[in-house]
């Protein structure tokens, strides 16, 4: 078969799939998924997404306190002078998380909707 009627032959199969794919229904589990996208795309749920992300925040910011604590109540009981306390150590791993939360956030609010009203 010469390279014409291959490449002929090929784009026909390719506009075929392509067709087949525009006519194809989505699944059921696409079409939820589409839905909670629209849900979560509203302004409301924005809303819930950041009031989340913000109690997820104090979560951290009071494990980081209860982690601290400790070592401070032991530094008092001791009958020598201390010096100052020093930080908390910080976690890598929580910081990853908040960078990215933000960043996920940021994302988010900044996609604009049909619905939205500017």
């Amino acid at each position: 078969m010469g390279k014409k009627k291959h490449k002929k032959k090929q784009k026909k199969a390719d506009a075929a799939a392509a067709e087949q794919a525009a006519t194809h229904q989505p699944s059921p589990l696409h079409r939820v998924g589409q839905a909670l996208l629209d849900q979560a795309r509203s302004p409301a749920g924005r809303q819930l997404i950041a009031t989340g992300l913000v109690a997820a925040a104090t979560a951290l910011a009071r494990e980081a306190n209860r982690a601290a604590k400790p070592a401070a109540d032991a530094a008092v009981t001791a009958s020598e002078p201390t010096p100052p306390p020093a930080t908390p150590p910080v976690r890598p791993d929580v910081t990853a998380f908040a960078g990215l939360a933000l960043s996920a956030l940021d994302q988010f609010i900044q996609r604009k909707t049909p619905n939205d009203k500017t």
